[in-house]
């Protein structure tokens, strides 16, 4: 991952085979980043999800694997006592079928992925910025 930072906004950009969902965990806890929004565009080997609800329907599916390809998602980040919750929706525009929304439980990046965080609360060191910016 290699990122780079513009006041609160994180731009980060990870690389073929890293997990998003624990990238951001990573990312949170080394930066103890508490509340955050999330958004990103990218290419996938699948998305994994959780749950899905068929725009119109409101029919409930659950553990979907759904195929590859270029997707764009945002959520948002959380920490409660329990630990870090990150919460990215997949929103997927039925080409003759429904529109689905889906809450990602795992994506792995198949191309590029660029990932912008939005800081609400939290810090970034300085040590990770001047070892890690881009450029």
């Amino acid at each position: 991952m290699v990122m780079m930072r513009f006041g609160n906004r994180l731009i980060a950009r990870l690389d073929p085979g890293d997990e998003v969902i624990t990238c951001l965990r990573d990312l949170c806890m080394r930066q103890k980043i508490t509340i955050a929004r999330v958004t990103a565009v990218g290419t996938f080997t699948q998305f994994g999800t959780g749950r899905a609800r068929m725009l119109g329907n409101r029919r409930l599916s659950s553990h979907m694997s759904i195929l590859p390809g270029t997707a764009s998602f945002s959520g948002y980040i959380t920490t409660r006592p329990d630990g870090i919750h990150i919460n990215l929706f997949l929103y997927i525009q039925g080409q003759g079928r429904q529109d689905m929304l889906a809450r990602l439980d795992s994506c792995p990046v198949r191309g590029v992925c660029e990932l912008v965080v939005d800081i609400v609360d939290g810090i970034v060191s300085e040590d990770f910025l001047k070892s890690r910016c881009l450029g």
